[in-house]
C-alpha cells in the first residue's frame, strides 16, 4: 500500500465518525478526495496518531497555500481538536497548532477569534518552555494580532519579549521584529522616540538582507523621513542614498517624486544645496507632470511648493519664496476652492512669511484674509481660527505700536487696538491673555 492509500486509511481513525464533520466543513464526499490529486511524498509520515494528525496539518497548508481558506479552517479546527483530544501529553505540538489556528484566521481578517487563539498559545507554550523560539514565534504573532485589533500597547510588549528571545536565540536574523517593535514606537510614542529603533532596524536589515532587499527599502522609506523630522538628517542622507538606484529603476513617478523631495530636504538640512534643489525640482516637475496627466493637479503639489518656499527662505532668497507660496496658494484654490479651509490655512502661512520678510502690512492683509476663511469654513470655535486669531491681534498690536510710537499716529493706532478688540472678544474670548493686554492699552490711554 502506497503513503497515499495508507493515509486515505489513517485519517478517518482519528474520529469516532470517521471525519464526516470536518469532511462536510471542507466540502468534500471523502477523504479519497482530499487526498487522492495530490503527490505520494505528502504523505511520506511515521506511524503513530500524531504522525496521523500530521498529514491533517500537511493538507491544512496545502490548502492554505493555495488559497482555500474553507478548507484550510476546516482541517486547522480538526487539527487543534484532535490534538488536544487525542496528544494532550505532547503540549508543545498543541498549542503549536493552536498557533497555526489563530495565524490563519487572523490573516483571514477575523481578529477577535484568532487573538483568544494566540493567546492560548502564547501563554501555553510560555509555560512549557520558556525562552524558546517557539515560544518567540508565538509571542510574534500574537503581537502581530493585537495590533490588528488595536492594541498597540500590548503588541509592542508581547514583539519586545519576541525580540529579546531571538536576539539570545538567533541574533543574526532579529532585523525584521526590530522593525516591528521600532513602527510600534513610531505609533505610540511618535518621532523623536522611534527616531533610533527605526534606524538601528534598518542598518540590521541592511547586513541580513542587504540595503536593496525588498523589505529593506520599505524600512529605508518609513525610516529616512522620520530621521529628518527629528534634526538627524545626515542619517537620513545615509539611508535615502542607498534606495535611489531602487527609485529610479521602478519607473514609478508618483514614488519618484515622492522620494527626490524628501531626499532633497535633507539634503538642503546638512547644506547641500546644489543636489537638493536638482532633487526638488526634479519632484516638482513630475509632480505638475502627472497632474496635468490627469486633467488638474496632485493634492500635494502645494505643500510641497510650500515646503520648497520656506526652504529657499532659509537661504535668503525671499522672493523666490513668496513666489513658490503665491504659486502653492493659487493651486490650493484651484484644488479646493477660494473659500476653502486649505486657502485660509495658506494665506495664514503667507502672512508669517511676509511678516519675517519686513512686510508687516502684507502679513496682516494675508492673515485677515485667512482667518476669515477659517471662520466661515470652520467657525469662532475652532482651534485652528483661534492660532490665527492670536496671531493677527499680535500683529495688529505690533502695528498699533509703530502708529502711535514711530508715525506719530494715534489715531490709526487706536483703529488697529480696537480690530484687536473684536477679534479677542469674537474668538479668543475675554479671559484670554490678549484682552489684558488690550486693557494695557486702554489704560495707557486714560
Amino acid at each position: 500500500m502506497d503513503a497515499r492509500e495508507a493515509a486515505i486509511n489513517r485519517l478517518p481513525t482519528l474520529w469516532s465518525d470517521g471525519g464526516s464533520a470536518v469532511l462536510t466543513s471542507a466540502g468534500f464526499a471523502s477523504w479519497r478526495d482530499v487526498v487522492g490529486p495530490m503527490p505520494e511524498a505528502l504523505f511520506l509520515v511515521g506511524d503513530g496518531t500524531r504522525e496521523t494528525i500530521t498529514i491533517l496539518v500537511k493538507l491544512r497548508e496545502v490548502f492554505r497555500r493555495a488559497n482555500r481558506p474553507r478548507v484550510a479552517l476546516a482541517f486547522g479546527r480538526g487539527v487543534v481538536d484532535r490534538a488536544s483530544a487525542l496528544i494532550a501529553d505532547d503540549p508543545v505540538f498543541v498549542f503549536t497548532q493552536v498557533g497555526a489556528l489563530g495565524r490563519l484566521l487572523d490573516g483571514l481578517g477575523r481578529h477577535d477569534e484568532a487573538g483568544e487563539l494566540l493567546e492560548r498559545a502564547w501563554r501555553g507554550l510560555s509555560s512549557v518552555l520558556g525562552e524558546e523560539l517557539a515560544v518567540a514565534n508565538a509571542a510574534q504573532s500574537l503581537g502581530k494580532n493585537l495590533r490588528n485589533r488595536g492594541d498597540l500597547a500590548a503588541a509592542s510588549a508581547r514583539i519586545g519579549e519576541a525580540l529579546a528571545i531571538r536576539r539570545l536565540k538567533t541574533p543574526g536574523k532579529i532585523g525584521a521584529l526590530m522593525a516591528q517593535r521600532a513602527e510600534l514606537i513610531l505609533e505610540l510614542e511618535g518621532d523623536e522616540s522611534a527616531a533610533d529603533p527605526l534606524y538601528e532596524a534598518w542598518k540590521c536589515l541592511v547586513n541580513e538582507r542587504g540595503a536593496t532587499a525588498p523589505f529593506t527599502i520599505g524600512r529605508a522609506r518609513l525610516a529616512a523621513p522620520v530621521l529628518h523630522r527629528v534634526g538627524r538628517s545626515h542619517d537620513a542622507v545615509e539611508i535615502f542614498e542607498t534606495i535611489e538606484s531602487w527609485v529610479r529603476e521602478q519607473g514609478d513617478p508618483a514614488r519618484l517624486a515622492s522620494f527626490a523631495f524628501e531626499f532633497g530636504r535633507s539634503l538642503d538640512a546638512i547644506g547641500k544645496e546644489e543636489r537638493s534643489t536638482r532633487l526638488v525640482d526634479e519632484s516638482l516637475r513630475i509632480t505638475k507632470m502627472i497632474g496635468e496627466a490627469q486633467g488638474g493637479a496632485m493634492a500635494e503639489l502645494p505643500q510641497r511648493l510650500s515646503t520648497w518656499a520656506l526652504m529657499q527662505e532659509r537661504r535668503g532668497r525671499r522672493n523666490q519664496a513668496e513666489g513658490f507660496m503665491l504659486e502653492a496658494l493659487e493651486v490650493e484654490t484651484l484644488l479646493y476652492g477660494p473659500t476653502s479651509t486649505q486657502v485660509g490655512l495658506r494665506q495664514f502661512v503667507l502672512g508669517d512669511l511676509t511678516y519675517r520678510a519686513g512686510r508687516l502690512d502684507a502679513a496682516i492683509g494675508w492673515i485677515d484674509s485667512g482667518l476669515g476663511l477659517l471662520r466661515s469654513s470652520l467657525g469662532d470655535e475652532h482651534e485652528l481660527a483661534a492660532l490665527v486669531a492670536e496671531r493677527l491681534v499680535d500683529l495688529l498690536l505690533e502695528k498699533a505700536d509703530e502708529c502711535i510710537d514711530e508715525l506719530n499716529d494715534p489715531d490709526t493706532g487706536w483703529e488697529y487696538i480696537y480690530r484687536g478688540r473684536a477679534i479677542t472678544l469674537d474668538i479668543l474670548g475675554p479671559d484670554h491673555p490678549a484682552h489684558r493686554t488690550l486693557k494695557y492699552y486702554r489704560s495707557k490711554a486714560n
